[in-house]
């Protein structure tokens, strides 16, 4: 997170009262997400956390084919399918990558 980023999202939080990490997950799934993505997660069916990870790790086009299977998915698939891309970013960062 760049400095300025920061200091937005500490104000911003302020302000509306979330933490700094959820308003500045709130500003990437505002920069990255499609539009379908951000109703999602504005409207409760993605936590914030979900849907940055989700945002960072799929074009738009990707995004919206997720959204549309989410309602046939299992919770397990589900979580399975986040921790992909979040094993994904982390593999493009040079992170570490967990295997559960």
């Amino acid at each position: 997170m760049s400095m300025a980023a920061k200091r937005e999202s500490i104000a911003l939080a302020r302000a509306t009262g979330l933490s700094p990490k959820t308003m500045y997950r709130l500003m990437v799934l505002k920069k990255n997400g499609c539009p379908e993505l951000v109703h999602a997660a504005h409207e409760g069916l993605l936590a914030p956390k979900h849907s940055e990870i989700i945002a960072k790790a799929l074009n738009h086009h990707d995004q919206r084919l997720f959204l549309a299977n989410l309602p046939y998915m299992t919770p397990r698939q589900q979580h399975d399918a986040l921790a992909a891309m979040r094993n994904h970013l982390k593999a493009q960062k040079g992170g570490e990558v967990s295997n559960g």
